[in-house]
């Protein structure tokens, strides 16, 4: 008759047990507990209030295994319960080191649920990688490098270009003036036409007489000296050259 009990009881736990709590915990507080103390867990686990202000002797309960009156209480009053409510009149009843001993297993059989079920990413191998409308729905944005180099020129690069384009070609009339100072001018005398070299060769005397006279007006009323014979003996050439040239414009 007790074994039939028991297997009815097994099934009912089955179906509708506590949240948390296995056979393999129910089976453990059944060898742990004495008989009497398995009638005070039964008759603790009857009283509604937390504290339990009147003592429990579990001389009231019928005479039963205890695996059987834990399965009871599991199937009816323990119904959706959690293992605190068993731990705590575990407790109560002085026998802290059962309740201890379940709260340890149960915790971590909980802590390797949530590792299984949630953290070691159990739906990873669910995951669809070549499909093709994850595809087109996710579009790579992996920005592609473009090869063609950019050859606009910023206005720093223009004037640099402009002070080195300068410096070479005043560095190459130094050069010419000092190493061949009359092979431009006889080239460019030969090579130019004649109205050319009449007008380059009045602008030059201009610029010299300009130069000259610019000269000794420094010298004369900023230095304070007097005009040099050399300078009005400079000037005299330039100035009947610049005249007869314009005379000659003149003529034609």
């Amino acid at each position: 008759m007790k074994t039939t009990v028991s297997c009815i009881l097994l099934f009912v736990h089955l179906a509708a047990p506590t949240i948390d709590m296995n056979m393999k915990e129910m089976v453990y507080i059944a060898n742990e507990l004495s008989p009497n103390e398995c009638k005070m867990l039964s008759e603790a686990l009857h009283r509604k209030t937390f504290q339990l202000w009147d003592p429990v002797s579990g001389a009231g309960n019928p005479d039963d295994t205890c695996l059987n009156i834990l399965l009871r209480w599991d199937s009816t009053e323990g119904k959706g319960k959690t293992f605190n409510t068993l731990a705590l009149r575990l407790s109560q009843i002085g026998r802290s080191d059962v309740a201890d001993k379940i709260s340890k297993e149960i915790y971590h059989e909980e802590a390797e649920a949530i590792h299984k079920n949630f953290l070691d990413d159990p739906f990873r191998s669910m995951i669809v990688t070549n499909s093709i409308l994850l595809d087109d729905d996710q579009p790579s944005e992996t920005v592609v490098k473009s090869n063609v180099k950019d050859n606009s020129l910023t206005t720093t690069g223009v004037m640099m270009i402009f002070i080195g384009a300068t410096s070479f070609f005043i560095l190459l009339a130094v050069s010419f003036r000092k190493c061949c100072p009359g092979c431009f001018c006889r080239t460019w005398r030969r090579l130019a036409p004649d109205t050319m070299v009449e007008v380059c060769n009045l602008c030059c005397g201009e610029l010299r007489v300009c130069c000259v006279e610019l000269g000794s007006d420094y010298r004369q009323f900023v230095v304070g000296a007097k005009p040099r014979e050399e300078d009005v003996l400079t000037l005299l050439p330039d100035i009947e050259q610049s005249e007869s040239v314009t005379v000659q414009h003149n003529a034609l």
